[in-house]
């Protein structure tokens, strides 16, 4: 058998090293545990600590595609794994009124999910009927919340709120029980060579691999494993969580808004973390001002636990856009988006026997399938499907 490595037991490594075992590799994955507490952490720390993000159809269809091929196998994923991960809620993405027809928005790489007409005509390929709803209807629709003035939204039925911890979880249950072995711990050095990929722990332990992924996320760059910077920006973003009674105390979809606050957010329904607490999940657009650049940076950044006044204008926003809800308390929580160039997937091979996947956006959503295409690239050195490698080929920095 093949011996493979996985380096980064996040999403996009946990289903990699999956698809790897299940298709009869000998596969080692290395990444430790979530750390006990984001004060004074100096190692590894990954975006996917998180209760609830949304797999949906997006304005890029690069992304539509990879997810909805993942969805497709969340429920034989969450049967084998005896792990449920995802459950279906409905998001309403907001949009400009008049934002409908073709031109009237520039597309562009970083703001291409506002785009309704994408939106649309990718939920048309899929089989899905997203409602267009102006703004009285959105007020009837919704009557505990406010909207702001102009807007229409487009409520897309077929939504999903997955758990990101869970879906890690399933994804390794099926690699240990198809003979992977978990290793957890960093990997500090990476050497290939014609022959083989030698690894270097933290704790000095080297091993030897006939090829290797690499999918550490947020790390790609800061790690140093690779012989150049991938073209990806790694930001300090900011979650607010803040503590409501419970998941009933409001019916509301997971929410897009916008705002005069960095553009907008999203909000999403009340969801259980592991303290047993309900929130709802906030996040605004100040998730990418807030650029890292080295190991330093990022461990700088987790340390802070993110920023407090995004805190206080949550709080203030939830309570003039969900009046009827009673918040309890709050906190933030520190996240690592990695935003590629092309906003899309990388999934490539560095050289002949070192592979690389890197998120770009909405990774969670699409990892099982990036994790397929991930794995049969390193088995078999081809590129074999009906998506062009040129739309998620690595993009180096200049």
């Amino acid at each position: 058998m093949m011996k493979i490595a996985v380096i980064g037991a996040g999403p996009l490594g946990s289903a990699t090293a999956r698809h790897l075992a299940e298709s009869g590799a000998h596969v080692t994955v290395f990444g430790p545990d979530e750390p006990a507490t984001f004060a004074g952490h100096q190692g590894t720390w990954s975006g996917h600590y998180d209760q609830g993000r949304m797999a949906v159809t997006d304005p890029l269809l690069v992304a539509s595609i990879l997810g909805h091929r993942a969805m497709a196998r969340y429920a034989d994923l969450a049967m084998r794994s005896g792990v449920t991960f995802s459950r279906s809620h409905p998001q309403l993405m907001m949009f400009p009124d008049g934002a409908t027809g073709e031109g009237t928005q520039e597309p562009s790489s970083s703001h291409a999910y506002r785009m309704l007409d994408a939106v649309l005509e990718h939920s048309r390929t899929f089989g899905e009927t997203p409602e267009v709803l102006d703004s009285a209807q959105l007020h009837a629709r919704f009557p505990d919340m406010r909207f702001a003035a102009n807007q229409i939204g487009a409520l897309q039925h077929d939504a999903l709120i997955v758990n990101p911890r869970l879906l890690v979880r399933a994804e390794l249950v099926l690699a240990e029980a198809a003979g992977a072995t978990r290793v957890r711990e960093l990997v500090v050095g990476l050497e290939s060579t014609a022959s083989q990929v030698r690894l270097t722990l933290a704790d000095g332990f080297t091993a030897s691999f006939d090829k290797v992924v690499v999918a550490t996320g947020a790390g790609t760059n800061a790690s140093g494993l690779l012989p150049a910077r991938v073209d990806t920006t790694v930001y300090g973003a900011t979650i607010v969580l803040l503590e409501v009674d419970g998941p009933d105390v409001v019916q509301m979809p997971a929410w897009m808004y916008l705002d005069s606050h960095h553009g907008g957010g999203l909000i999403t329904p009340p969801t259980q973390y592991p303290d047993r607490r309900w929130y709802l999940k906030c996040a605004s657009g100040q998730l990418l001002s807030n650029p890292l650049h080295s190991a330093g940076e990022i461990s700088g950044w987790v340390s802070t636990g993110g920023e407090s006044s995004e805190l206080d204008y949550f709080q203030e926003f939830v309570a003039r856009s969900l009046p009827a809800v009673q918040v309890r308390g709050g906190h933030t929580r520190p996240c690592l988006p990695s935003i590629n160039t092309t906003s899309v997937p990388y999934i490539d091979m560095v050289d002949e026997r070192v592979g690389l996947v890197v998120e770009g956006e909405r990774g969670v959503m699409m990892a099982d399938e990036i994790g397929r295409l991930s794995a049969r690239l390193t088995l078999t050195g081809e590129w074999r499907d009906s998506l062009d490698h040129h739309e998620v080929a690595v993009r180096w920095a200049a």
